[in-house]
């Protein structure tokens, strides 16, 4: 933020003419302050108005600073989605390798405490990405002997079934 203090010091010390633009520098206005500072301060006709102005033009100033303060967050923000994007289909898709070894592991058939269990994810994620993973016709549900809902893939080979195919 800018000052009304700084200013008004840099204000007067631009009545001097190696220095007139200083206050224009200050407040971001650079195109006028080397235009002051050429012509000192347009005959000290600049200066004086500028310092009759300083509460107005520091006003002015921190609006400007504050409107690319959001611009930039703004921007900031989107990047933040892309990296949180990215950041979850790497874990999606970490997520589903744990699936596959864990169905793997298990003839085919795996449940979602099962890729908790092998993984860093929650039971209710790995049920919605099991779940998912239905939906795209990965997987089967089933239910076993026992009442509980297990998911298969059929595209897993099991150990000792590769002499039931035939070359193509």
């Amino acid at each position: 933020m800018y000052s009304k203090a700084v200013a008004f010091v840099l204000g007067i010390i631009s009545f001097a003419p190696p220095f007139s633009g200083l206050l224009r520098f200050y407040l971001k206005r650079n195109v006028t302050g080397v235009l002051y500072t050429l012509t000192a301060g347009y005959f000290f006709i600049g200066n004086i108005l500028d310092i009759v102005q300083i509460p107005q033009l520091v006003k002015q100033a921190n609006m400007e600073l504050k409107r690319r303060e959001i611009r930039f967050l703004d921007d900031d923000e989107e990047a933040y989605d892309e990296v949180r994007e990215i950041e979850y289909r790497r874990r999606e898709e970490n997520i589903e390798k744990h699936i596959l070894r864990s169905a793997k592991s298990n003839r085919g058939y795996t449940t979602p405490s099962e890729v908790a269990l092998e993984s860093d994810v929650s039971i209710e994620d790995a049920r919605h990405s099991l779940d998912y993973l239905v939906s795209k016709g990965f997987a089967e549900m089933k239910v076993s002997k026992a009442g509980t809902i297990v998911y298969y893939f059929p595209d897993i080979l099991v150990a000792g079934s590769e002499e039931s195919f035939e070359d193509v």
